[in-house]
């Protein structure tokens, strides 16, 4: 994903309103890349999802360019974060195939690669592939891939490489439940959610692990409380 100083958000996002409502629809989708971070770390996705959905629609902007492909994905992205996967998938192919007709190769690699994990999520581990079988994916892709395929000693592995702090902790935790180990599980995703810096969408997934844990262990008051709590988060984020 792009990365980009907090400190220009306020910028960012001004020039983000002017031109949208100045008319200035290619301005605007060009700044959707950016203005996706900024809901996402805001806490405002759902008002972000409509903003895309109503530039995305609007008679402007049908024009198959790179600008219209980078705001498709911040809205996937945006919807992923929301829990809307079934509709993460059409963006995706809609914005590979504008990448493509223009050669732009770092967005054929970002699509493919989010193609994969969605259907990994499916669990069609064979279109999964289909997509990486030109690809090097990284080992956040290559982890899901292991993970979600069963092997599990593999997925431990490259998450054990990872260098993405507290991603790599809530990934280990799953690896140790598909391993049959929840109490390494629970003391992993316990240790994750005691550092609040990992915002609340991260934190409602790992408390979802939380949950899946207790359960496991018997500790269903635990586990209910865990899912109580993600349920707030949640709905909060809407």
């Amino acid at each position: 994903r792009q990365s980009f100083d907090w400190l220009l958000w306020p910028d960012i996002e001004h020039t983000f309103l002017v031109a949208r409502e100045s008319g200035a629809y290619l301005t605007a989708l060009r700044l959707c890349r950016s203005m996706g971070h900024v809901w996402w770390a805001r806490t405002r996705m759902k008002e972000g999802a409509a903003i895309l959905e109503g530039l995305l629609t609007h008679p402007s902007c049908q024009d198959a360019t790179v600008e219209r492909a980078h705001a498709l994905c911040a809205l996937e992205w945006l919807y992923m974060n929301m829990g809307r996967n079934k509709e993460c998938i059409p963006l995706r192919r809609e914005a590979l195939a504008i990448f493509r007709l223009g050669g732009y190769q770092e967005g054929i690699a970002e699509c493919l690669e989010s193609l994969a994990a969605a259907y990994i999520g499916r669990g069609d581990y064979a279109t999964a592939a289909s997509f990486l079988q030109h690809l090097e994916p990284d080992n956040q892709t290559r982890g899901l891939l292991a993970l979600y395929g069963g092997d599990f000693a593999e997925a431990r592995r490259i998450y054990g490489l990872m260098k993405e702090p507290g991603f790599d902790q809530m990934m280990l935790a799953q690896v140790a439940l598909g391993e049959e180990n929840p109490a390494e599980a629970l003391a992993i995703i316990n240790d994750y959610l005691a550092h609040r810096a990992w915002g609340d969408q991260r934190r409602a997934q790992g408390l979802e692990i939380k949950a899946l844990a207790a359960c496991r262990l018997g500790d269903v008051e635990v586990g209910v409380a865990a899912l109580e709590e993600s349920l707030r988060i949640c709905r909060r984020l809407g």
